[in-house]
């Protein structure tokens, strides 16, 4: 009414003409732009009456009967409009197509820590985030390409599966890799993992601890620290507890030897996967000359590609070395020293060559810092390689006389290399003879029951003795003469022949009874493993190799991948195995 009157008024004044002429065109764009709104608003139709049935009452009346709720609700459009349909249809108890925003449901969960199938109950509210993240579990324990949700069948599934889930795109799902293995990664600080295996150790019953093998990280080294003060009956107070794991020493000296020649890898990574293309790229570099500024220059050259030869022909060398420390179906730590110098020999032999020279320095920097004579800690691995009967301290002597024989300087003699040989088989010795020390206290302990029925079986023997035998033992017992230890008597013994298919535990369960304490160290002992890393799943082509959907991925991507896959996994089967085609064939007609 209040612009009618202004309308009206203005018509009656010759001076408001002008201002009515205006006011009419304000009016008319502002019922225009109302108009507009309500239109973009109002849907063309519907998508919610497929949920209803439409109805009429007796006074004409318009209603929509949910189909699968008993409630009727009012639907003319023309006042009621439509919000009401949209508003019960999210919240209906019976609608397959929605549900309640804070509803959960119920399901059963399998427990991580539980073999079997056992299962526990568990409430889940839908969540974008929470899908997700089995999702890239998936991807990563699977070794699937990140761009697997941007397959047509794998958004079909979740499109039937789950409707209300729109897939993510390859750069989300490997952000979400990310995230998990930085969730994963932030569990591993030293105190954790120390506590964790403390755990482990009490819920397995385990009272007795000689040694435990991990990789080189510095949380280990913390998590040691902390068992020491927290374990119990450890072996000289836990001084040889920790044992580094070879196969991650060998990676250290490797990966530091091959940065002198990063250069010409990451040329070659960067551009191909396969040995075979190195004619293509010739042909391409000359053909098309934008070839190479595609590239910025980054194409191999003849000279990156003798150098990937020539350092694959190294670092087969150190693949074998690390497949046999690796092992876990036969004793291997008995061996553990000769590999060791073994790699020393090989890193002095790169030294010498003028082609391998500064790969050969960086090398024996790396393996100093681990392995050098004078900062191997760990002397349990010497005692493996004494307490193998075909090699004992003998081994131990002609393997550092071999080393240092090699690294004499010009004004030193034999003589004074052999007296450093015996110096330091001594320490070792003297070492094994601290552990030795500790076993026949607990031997003895153990024992003591029954030293005692026999010293009482002796007195009564001795009851019928002349005054001679008396008077010898007496002067026996007074005398600087000490017996030989149940240890000295094994080292002196002879070697056994030298067999490779000799079978150390064997050897030693037939000698227990000669040797009852020195069989119960070599049973801890040659028990150690010598790596963290299983050989099977860390080279067996049939297993965890990088495939080509990941060959291409950067070094720091490849080792969150392989980390996480480790850390989440439930089991050490090798993954992603091949399958014979022809499999198939019998599957599809009946066969298992």
């Amino acid at each position: 009414m209040l612009s009618i009157y202004l309308v009206t008024s203005l018509k009656n004044n010759k001076k408001g003409k002008e201002r009515d002429y205006m006011l009419r065109i304000q009016l008319k764009r502002r019922r225009e732009l109302r108009t507009k709104k309500v239109l973009q608003k109002k849907d063309p139709k519907c998508v919610y009456w497929k949920y209803y049935d439409k109805i009429v009452d007796e006074n004409g009346l318009k209603g929509a009967k949910c189909k699968h709720y008993p409630k009727t609700l009012a639907a003319d459009t023309s006042t009621n409009g439509t919000s009401g349909l949209k508003r019960h249809a999210r919240i209906c108890p019976g609608n397959p197509d929605f549900k309640m925003k804070d509803q959960t449901t119920i399901h059963l969960e399998k427990k991580d820590d539980v073999e079997g199938g056992a299962c526990e109950i568990k409430t889940l509210k839908f969540c974008v985030d929470y899908t997700r993240k089995p999702i890239a579990k998936m991807i990563i324990v699977d070794e699937l390409p990140f761009f697997v949700v941007e397959h047509e069948g794998f958004r079909s599934l979740m499109n039937t599966v789950c409707p209300y889930f729109k897939a993510p795109s390859r750069h989300t799902i490997a952000r979400d890799c990310g995230e998990i293995y930085l969730e994963q990664k932030a569990f591993h600080k030293g105190d954790d993992i120390g506590r964790l295996i403390q755990k482990c150790l009490s819920d397995w019953d385990i009272n007795h601890v000689l040694t435990i093998t991990t990789d080189n990280a510095s949380s280990n080294d913390s998590a040691m620290s902390f068992l020491k003060g927290t374990l119990h009956n450890l072996i000289l107070e836990g001084r040889y507890l920790h044992v580094r794991c070879i196969a991650h020493v060998i990676n250290l000296i490797v990966k530091d030897g091959l940065s002198s020649r990063n250069k010409s890898i990451e040329r070659i990574r960067n551009t191909i996967r396969a040995e075979k293309f190195e004619a293509a790229f010739k042909s391409y570099d000359l053909g098309d000359p934008n070839f190479r500024k595609e590239l910025e220059n980054e194409i191999p050259s003849p000279g990156d590609w003798h150098n990937a030869r020539e350092i694959s022909k190294v670092l087969e060398f150190f693949k074998k070395k690390t497949t046999y420390a690796s092992a876990s179906s036969y004793v291997n730590v008995n061996g553990y020293f000769r590999e060791m110098m073994a790699i020393e020999k090989k890193i002095k032999v790169l030294k010498g060559s003028p082609i391998y020279k500064i790969m050969g320095n960086m090398m024996e920097d790396k393996f100093q810092k681990y392995w050098g004579h004078d900062k191997f800690e760990n002397k349990l691995l010497y005692f493996a390689t004494i307490l193998d009967p075909r090699q004992k301290s003998r081994m131990i002597g002609v393997v550092y006389k071999e080393i240092l024989m090699a690294e004499k300087k010009a004004e030193e003699k034999e003589n004074d290399i052999d007296a450093k040989v015996e110096k330091i088989v001594g320490q070792i010795k003297t070492a094994l003879e601290f552990v030795f020390r500790e076993y026949e206290l607990d031997y003895e302990m153990a024992s003591t029951s029954s030293l005692s029925q026999f010293d009482t079986n002796t007195q009564v023997l001795s009851d019928g003795e002349d005054e001679f035998v008396t008077k010898f033992k007496a002067v026996g017992r007074s005398s600087t003469y000490k017996p030989k230890s149940e240890l000295q008597k094994y080292l002196d013994d002879d070697e056994e022949e030298w067999d490779n298919n000799f079978d150390v535990l064997k050897w030693w369960k037939s000698s227990s009874s000669r040797y009852p304490i020195v069989s119960k160290m070599a049973k801890d002992i040659l028990a150690i493993p010598v790596s963290s890393v299983a050989s099977e799943p860390a080279f067996s082509t049939g297993g965890r190799v990088v495939d080509a959907y990941r060959s291409s991925l950067s070094p720091p991507i490849v080792e969150a991948l392989i980390c996480t896959q480790d850390w989440i996994r439930k089991s050490r089967r090798a993954t992603n195995e091949g399958v014979d085609p022809t499999k198939f064939d019998d599957l599809g007609n009946g066969k298992n």
